[in-house]
C-alpha cells in the first residue's frame, strides 16, 4: 500500500500525462484539419471574376470584426471612416496587384491582428487568400508573424457557394468516438 503523499504525487501525475497525452491529441487533430482545408482551398477558384467576388471578401474580413479602410468600408456595409481615422490607419483600401489581381489590409485591432485578402486571376476566374498578420511586440513593429487562415477561407466559401463548403467541411478529421 502507498502512503498518501506517494499515491497523491502519483495520482497528480497520471493526471498530468493524461492532460498531456489529451493536449498533443488534440494539437495533433487542429493541424490535421488545417492542413485539409489548406489542401482543399488554397488552390479554389471561385468562379466569379475576382472584381465581382471582392465586395463579399472585404463583407467575410468585416463580418470577423476587422476594420477595413477608406472605401473598402462601404463595399462591406461598414460606416465611414473618419477622416482621422483614415489618417492614421496602417491598413489599406483595395489597390490592383501587379498580375492584375485585388488586395486590401485591415486595419490592427486591439489585439494587434489584421488581416491581407488577396484575389488573384485564375483561367476560370478567382482565388482568395486571407493572411492573418499578427504583431505580438508592440515595442518592435518591424516583429510580424504572417500566416494564412484557411478557415477565413473557409468562411467566404460558406458565405459564397454554401454546398460546396459543405463538401468540404464533410472532409474535415474529426476525432475519434
Amino acid at each position: 500500500m502507498m502512503a498518501p503523499r506517494s499515491l497523491r504525487l502519483a495520482t497528480a501525475g497520471l493526471a498530468v500525462l493524461a492532460l498531456a497525452l489529451t493536449g498533443c491529441a488534440s494539437a495533433r487533430l487542429s493541424a490535421a484539419r488545417d492542413e485539409f482545408l489548406r489542401s482543399e482551398l488554397e488552390a479554389w477558384v471561385y468562379p466569379q471574376p475576382c472584381g465581382t467576388l471582392w465586395p463579399e471578401v472585404l463583407r467575410q474580413v468585416a463580418s470577423e470584426g476587422y476594420s477595413l479602410v477608406g472605401a473598402d468600408r462601404a463595399a462591406a456595409g461598414e460606416r465611414p471612416q473618419s477622416g482621422t481615422a483614415n489618417f492614421f490607419s496602417e491598413g489599406y483600401e483595395t489597390r490592383a496587384t501587379s498580375v492584375g489581381g485585388l488586395q486590401a489590409a485591415s486595419d490592427w485591432n486591439r489585439s494587434w491582428i489584421r488581416y491581407v485578402a488577396t484575389g488573384t486571376p485564375a483561367s476560370t476566374g478567382c482565388t482568395v487568400r486571407y493572411t492573418r498578420v499578427s504583431q505580438p511586440d508592440t515595442d518592435d513593429p518591424g516583429k510580424v508573424f504572417s500566416t494564412p487562415d484557411w478557415e477565413m477561407a473557409l468562411a467566404l466559401l460558406r458565405r459564397v457557394d454554401p454546398p460546396a463548403a459543405a463538401r468540404v467541411e464533410a472532409g474535415v478529421p474529426k476525432p475519434a468516438p
